[in-house]
């Protein structure tokens, strides 16, 4: 049985270690207890993930990307709005919050009031609060700009922008080998 993966090719478990890695260091450097979650600052955390969120277990907003905000107002009256959780199915964004235990191990897919749809992963930090990491699920620069995103706003270490470049570059060399072809054809 293969490794379960995201959209983006990254094995769900990934995250989470180096997560917790990251919070296995804050607990041993003294100079970082008692500061931001993972020892980093709120504008590293937006840097490394784009698309998160910091919610406490009832769903108030103590942080998010920048990316995620543009997709709509993020505040603690709108998150729960904002993203509808469609898997797990039998679950709703707010009962995963409280009880995390319950989508642990498994992938996160929700979706925007404007239809962009997103996975990812909730992440329980040592103070309690949660994080909430996500990235877009497109195919193709055109549907990340349809949504009104670019790649800027894909984290350097998400695979789906390494995908989307890869996607772009194919689809270049095929329209090329095309009108080569046609070339050699008339000749």
């Amino acid at each position: 049985m293969g490794v379960r993966t995201t959209t983006n090719e990254m094995p769900y478990g990934w995250l989470q270690r180096n997560v917790r890695s990251m919070l296995w260091l804050n607990r041993r450097n003294p100079a970082l207890i008692g500061h931001e979650p993972c020892g980093l600052s709120v504008e590293q955390l937006g840097q490394l993930f784009p698309f998160h969120a910091r919610l406490t277990a009832d769903g108030r907003v103590l942080g998010h990307g920048g990316s995620l905000a543009r997709l709509g107002e993020v505040t603690t009256d709108t998150i729960l709005s904002l993203l509808r959780l469609s898997s797990p199915e039998e679950l709703s964004l707010a009962q995963i919050l409280i009880d995390p235990e319950l989508a642990h191990g498994r992938p996160l897919l929700l979706e925007s009031q404007g239809g962009l749809e997103l996975s990812g992963e909730l992440l329980c930090l040592e103070n309690g609060d949660r994080l909430l990491v996500l990235s877009p699920r497109v195919e193709t620069l055109a549907d990340l700009n349809a949504a009104g995103l670019t790649t800027q706003d894909l984290a350097l270490h998400d695979g789906l922008r390494c995908r989307l470049f890869t996607g772009s570059m194919e689809a270049g060399l095929q329209e090329l080998m095309a009108v080569l072809r046609e070339e050699r054809e008339q000749a």
